[in-house]
């Protein structure tokens, strides 16, 4: 979704459920302002905050100024991870208020674990923005090593550290570069990372499974608000 709503309104009774995320923020406070007048509903999705990306103290304030009015007065929000959840609760929201529902998984998984008896490739994914650890990766591989990951964000929640990949905190290259030595010299924990990495992929809800259970809350939502109000005889 890049950031943008799902649902752009040509005209005010086009649509009745607004679905917006927090990228980028001033749009979605005015959409999710302008629904929230006309008695549409509103649903967020939350992957991440900006606000703690930012590194001026102007621009930092503003989006947590932001982003903290548009969880307060979205109607449901959609939740990626656990992380996510919790800081939705910091901010003041409970868990009626919020659903988590894990991004699915729609490839076939591998017959057997996979790894290489004498690895010699390495692969980065990631944007390239400060926060994805570009520089850090770099300075990585001045020993021959490649980044695997961090304990940032909503990573801890999809990948157990020991068992499925090797976590290491943000902005520390000599602890990547260390880790992924590890990974090129022990064929062991190769293997069994490996086969922790199948188990962990194995557990993955499918997309068609997250958008179900997105629906389904969304609808449940909505016909619980339309019976309060027209019980209440608005």
């Amino acid at each position: 979704m890049a950031g943008y709503p799902a649902s752009f309104p040509v005209c005010p009774d086009t649509f009745n459920v607004l679905v917006t995320t927090l990228g980028c923020s001033t749009l979605t406070l005015g959409l999710q302002r302008r629904a929230n007048r006309l008695g549409q509903f509103t649903v967020l999705i939350c992957h991440h905050f900006r606000s703690h990306l930012e590194r001026t103290p102007l621009k930092r304030f503003l989006y947590t100024w932001t982003e903290k009015r548009i969880v307060r007065e979205a109607d449901f929000i959609i939740a990626i991870s656990g992380s996510t959840v919790r800081k939705l609760e910091e901010l003041g929201r409970s868990g009626h208020d919020v659903l988590l529902a894990r991004p699915g998984l729609n490839v076939r998984l591998a017959d057997e674990p996979r790894f290489s008896e004498d690895p010699r490739r390495l692969l980065l994914v990631g944007n390239i923005e400060a926060r994805k650890g570009i520089l850090e990766a770099v300075k990585a591989l001045a020993r021959g090593l490649p980044v695997i990951s961090t304990t940032a964000g909503a990573i801890p929640d999809m990948i157990e550290d020991g068992v499925s990949g090797l976590l290491v905190d943000p902005g520390d290259p000599h602890a990547i570069g260390e880790c992924i030595r590890r990974l090129f010299t022990e064929k062991i924990l190769r293997r069994n990372l490996a086969e922790g990495a199948l188990r962990t992929a194995a557990l993955f809800p499918s997309w068609d499974d997250t958008t179900g259970l997105v629906l389904r809350a969304v609808e449940d939502r909505l016909r619980q608000v339309n019976a309060a109000r027209l019980s209440s005889g608005s």
